[in-house]
């Protein structure tokens, strides 16, 4: 096996070398230290074809110096940049015990590691050809040995040696050739004697090989290793690796010896290789355009985190050329600050270079471009990774997101500003509905208070007015002695009688003492018996005494919608019964229901008619003042299917009717003087 030796190589050139090494089957071995490169080469000094060195090397002319001691013609190759290579060449112009065979290559990994191949090849053909003249030479200068033995010597040597062997005398014609040659011709070497050898290649490959073995013959130089294509047919070819020295007897040409080697699976893996290389470099050539020409900004690394690619955007944002940031650190260009703190933020790069995953930045980042300016952005960035899945570098993508904070800023300016009106408007609003349900409070408390204030008028003046009338009708009566007299004074009487009724009725209707003295559960009983006397209506209650509202004001209000509904099932339901419920939700609401089985009606089309069970005042107002209170009233009904109407008194509204009650209070207690409030404290 074919061994390369090296020393001091970039990561990069190693793993492209190793990978072409494998690939043909060669060897290569890195030495750690210059002294295990001379151990190596002193062993085996015929093993290796190469020695290549990196360029970053300590004293890389000294290690050439001390190789060639060792083996004057090995080549060595130096690998590095332009400028470290022009350095290295300078040094070994004047450095005395360095052979000739010096290369030096500054390009990529892959066309470095071909060029190293190439050198390798270069050299084991040269040390076969040295060889076998070497043999040859040495057996034409045994004079004294027979030719026959000469001859037969020769024939076994050539027959017998690794590469193709054809000799040509001095008109190029073909002389003879080994086994192997005849192997890779798949010719007899009977029926090829006498003939040229590019009779074997079609044009233009013979006219080239004819004239590089006619230079040969003339000048007796050595021909270097071409590689010359053959035809087999129309779609397949036979590679072959071809030399050529010229064979001197004594002061005259003899001829040249040619040596052909097959490389046909070499070249069609550099072939391969070359197609493939072509492929990514087109592929990175296409993803390099893409990368240059997205509207993000972008910017990849390497494994190291130093910058090799930005697209314009990019350089725009950062403030960096590509030529003047690459190969820098990502840190030094891809500057980044918290906004608040002013902190540096660890870099996107690092983050994924440890963690192996796609970061983000957090909100509010700045980046702080080469000059200093400032700009809002957010970005992501993602691991590069090869075909084994290891991670090769980072991509980066970042955009200038100062008119979106900008607009955002905007937005929750403007949020604010419309939060501070709402909270303004609903503030009027609210207060505005704290006074209309005052207003409606104190419309109810007018209405009491006038309701009483004319049940007391009718009770303490009128009925005592109408009682003292009856009282002289009476004592009219005992001093009338005419039959016609009498019976006016009688019919007087009656209607005296008649009209202290109807007042003392009015009186009641007007404000029913049990309410106030006995509370809203007693006032409904008082309701359902009142009801049936007036109105010959059958009225069931079911009022529980936790139902009993604190406030006065809703005693009285849920009084007046008890009594206007129950005249709603007089009027409409026609029915003689009906039932009436109060009592105390779970969330402490009160509850009150009026229900009947009477005929019902559709409350769709029934709700805006005249005379319909809705379109009554007193309903509207009651309507109208629970929905001031935050309350609420339902109607259940159809036709033929009887009516229930529900109405519901939150707790916070029973308790906003006790503060009105207690605002009212303190109202009439600035105006103790008038009837109203003396009234109030005579309750």
């Amino acid at each position: 096996m074919n061994t390369l030796l090296s020393f001091a190589l970039d990561p990069a050139y190693a793993s492209a070398l190793e990978g072409r090494v494998a690939l043909e089957s060669r060897q290569l071995i890195q030495s750690a230290t210059p002294d295990q490169v001379v151990a190596r080469l002193s062993a085996e000094p015929s093993q290796v074809d190469v020695l290549v060195i990196g360029a970053q090397a300590e004293e890389p002319v000294r290690l050439t110096q001390r190789v060639h001691a060792i083996a004057h013609d090995l080549p060595v190759v130096i690998l590095g940049s332009a400028d470290q290579c022009q350095q290295i060449r300078q040094a070994m112009l004047f450095a005395p015990l360095v052979g000739n065979d010096i290369s030096y290559a500054s390009t990529s990994p892959a066309e470095a590691s071909a060029t190293i191949l190439a050198v390798a090849d270069r050299a084991r053909r040269r040390q076969i050809a040295g060889q076998t003249l070497e043999a040859m030479n040495r057996s034409l200068a045994q004079e004294e040995a027979p030719a026959p033995r000469i001859n037969e010597y020769l024939g076994q040597l050539l027959d017998h040696a690794p590469i193709g062997v054809i000799t040509l005398d001095v008109e190029s014609t073909i002389r003879g050739w080994n086994h192997h040659a005849r192997e890779i011709f798949g010719h007899s070497e009977r029926a090829m004697l006498g003939k040229p050898l590019w009779c074997l290649f079609d044009s233009p490959e013979a006219e080239r090989l004819r004239q590089r073995v006619a230079d040969v013959l003339k000048t007796s130089e050595q021909m270097a290793a071409i590689v010359f294509r053959r035809s087999l047919s129309s779609d397949q070819f036979q590679y072959l690796e071809i030399s050529a020295v010229s064979l001197q007897m004594n002061a005259d040409r003899a001829g040249a010896m040619v040596l052909v080697q097959d490389v046909t699976a070499r070249e069609g893996a550099h072939q391969a290789r070359d197609k493939a290389e072509a492929s990514l470099r087109q592929q990175r050539r296409w993803f390099e355009a893409t990368l240059l020409s997205i509207g993000d900004a972008v910017i990849a690394t390497d494994a190291q985190g130093r910058i090799t690619l930005m697209n314009g955007v990019a350089e725009q944002l950062t403030g960096w050329p590509l030529q003047d940031a690459r190969g820098r650190d990502s840190k030094e260009v891809f500057h980044i600050v918290n906004q608040s703190s002013r902190k540096v933020v660890d870099s996107p790069v690092t983050r994924v270079l440890r963690e192996g995953t796609i970061v983000g930045l957090a909100n509010h980042t700045l980046l702080i471009a080469r000059d200093g300016t400032e700009r809002p952005i957010d970005d992501s960035g993602a691991p590069i990774r090869d075909g084994d899945g290891q991670l090769v570098g980072v991509v980066l993508v970042f955009r200038d997101i100062t008119e979106r904070y900008q607009a955002e800023q905007a937005l929750k300016d403007l949020n604010n500003s419309l939060e501070a009106r709402v909270a303004e408007r609903t503030a009027v609003a609210e207060h505005r509905m704290v006074q209309l349900r005052t207003l409606a409070a104190d419309l109810t408390q007018a209405e009491q208070r006038e309701r009483r204030r004319l049940s007391q008028v009718l009770h303490d003046h009128l009925q005592q007015m109408l009682v003292a009338a009856k009282l002289q009708i009476a004592t009219l009566y005992e001093h009338v002695v005419n039959d016609a007299a009498h019976q006016a004074v009688t019919r007087a009487e009656d209607l005296l009688a008649q009209s202290i009724d109807t007042s003392r009725s009015l009186t009641v209707e007007l404000s029913p003492p049990i309410l106030y003295d006995g509370g809203l559960v007693a006032g409904l009983h008082w309701l359902s018996r009142w009801m049936g006397d007036k109105h010959h209506l059958s009225l069931e209650v079911d009022a529980d005494a936790p139902a009993e509202p604190a406030a006065e004001d809703l005693r009285v209000l849920l009084f007046q919608i008890a009594r206007e509904l129950l005249f709603n099932v007089v009027k409409h339901a026609e029915v003689e019964q009906a039932a009436l419920s109060l009592r105390r939700r779970k969330d402490q609401a009160i509850e009150l229901c009026v229900s009947d089985a009477g005929q019902g009606f559709d409350l769709a089309s029934d709700a805006g008619s005249a005379g319909s069970q809705l379109s009554g005042f007193g309903l509207f107002s009651i309507r109208e003042r629970l929905e001031l209170i935050g309350s609420s009233i339902t109607v259940q009904t159809a036709p033929g299917e009887g009516t229930r109407v529900t109405v519901i008194v939150p707790h916070q509204s029973e308790a906003f009717e006790r503060e009105t009650e207690k605002t009212f209070e303190a109202r009439a207690g600035n105006a103790s003087q008038s009837p109203h409030a003396a009234d109030r404290q005579k309750r």
